[in-house]
């Protein structure tokens, strides 16, 4: 069907090559229940964030400090690996 669609060259050749196909469903699909969500909660993501933002100053002024850049980059691999491997509060 997709080569003589494609080739028809008017409206009529199309409706002619897609009569056959089978009308859409004409009922709605159900509505989608939704969960309830505690707004009160903390996610885990969230706590990972603002403990970076909060050490990352000290992290960055120690790494000044004593030239040891090292202390800074495993400091920012463990926030990497804690945030993506944070699951989701359900």
């Amino acid at each position: 069907m997709g080569r003589r669609a494609r080739a028809s060259l008017t409206y009529g050749e199309l409706a002619a090559i897609t009569f056959s196909l089978p009308p859409r469903r004409s009922e709605p699909l159900p509505p989608r229940t939704a969960r309830a969500q505690n707004l009160d909660r903390i996610d885990k993501k969230s706590i990972a964030w603002g403990a970076f933002l909060i050490l990352m100053p000290a992290t960055l002024g120690t790494g000044f400090l004593t030239h040891y850049v090292g202390f800074f980059v495993l400091f920012v691999v463990a926030f990497i690996g804690v945030t993506v491997t944070a699951q989701p509060d359900s």
